[in-house]
């Protein structure tokens, strides 16, 4: 029995029909809805967003980038199965080149078994393989060539900048939406109206904050009073006991004291 096993994996091997190795893990690799732009200029590259992060094609980046001063060059060595990057060079397309953003939907990935060297240096970047091409993350990429990765979250927007290095990147703070008072609840709409007769531009006591606050914290009283944790206490205290003294007091020392900020105007309230 021994020698019908052995002579059966023999014959499997010499076949090439050994049992065969794990199959590599794959990932789904979503189209990116994001915009890119290089120096403020719409371009198209192939890019998906892969666990979490967005990639994009190395080739299409080197194409690019081509012209600028952070221009790049991306080569596959075939003799060593590895991908050799060259700095401060035009790329060369060769057989390749920019593949332009096809949104032909989602595509599988699989972790690249190739080696990177840069100028020579080997290097690890977390690459993906789809479609046979090699993609990496953009900050990975904008650190080695040392180029600015910029986001506005407020259009969704990445912008690649050659004028500047990574650590001159420039992150734009994400606006709060307008608020919309006409959907505040009865209750609310006038316990604001009840503090605007007092403390309100025309209210009788208005002379004790004049000066002393925000426009932007009146407003966030007047039409988004709950994005405040400090003003939601007040007005559930107010909704719930009817204290208009104390709930006056209470917002208008929130005011000169700077609102959310914390930033005092004039004289603070206790």
């Amino acid at each position: 029995m021994k020698k019908l096993i052995v002579l059966t994996l023999a014959m499997m091997t010499a076949l090439g029909a050994a049992v065969p190795a794990m199959a590599a893990n794959t990932y789904t690799a979503t189209p990116t809805g994001q915009t890119v732009t290089l120096n403020g200029r719409q371009v198209d590259f192939a890019a998906y967003n892969i666990q979490g992060n967005n990639y994009f094609k190395l080739r299409d980046l080197a194409a690019a980038l081509t012209g600028t001063e952070k221009n790049f060059n991306v080569e596959y060595n075939k003799t060593k199965d590895a991908v050799e990057i060259t700095s401060l060079m035009p790329y060369i397309a060769g057989d390749f080149g920019n593949s332009g953003y096809q949104r032909s939907g989602n595509q599988t990935a699989v972790h690249s078994p190739q080696a990177m060297y840069v100028d020579g240096e080997a290097v690890t970047l977390e690459a993906y393989a789809v479609l046979d091409y090699n993609y990496c993350k953009l900050r990975d990429v904008a650190e080695l060539m040392d180029f600015a990765v910029d986001w506005d979250p407020n259009t969704n927007t990445v912008n690649i900048g050659t004028d500047r290095g990574l650590d001159e990147s420039v992150t734009v703070k994400k606006e709060k939406p307008v608020a919309d008072a006409s959907k505040l609840d009865t209750a609310t709409k006038k316990a604001i109206a009840d503090v605007t007769t007092i403390i309100g531009p025309n209210g009788k006591e208005y002379w004790t904050i004049e000066g002393n606050y925000e426009e932007k914290d009146w407003q966030q009283f007047q039409t988004d009073p709950y994005s405040s944790p400090a003003l939601q206490m007040f007005f559930d205290e107010y909704k719930k006991h009817g204290d208009l003294e104390t709930f006056s007091l209470s917002v208008r020392s929130w005011l000169r004291n700077g609102g959310d900020d914390g930033v005092p105007h004039g004289e603070v309230y206790g």
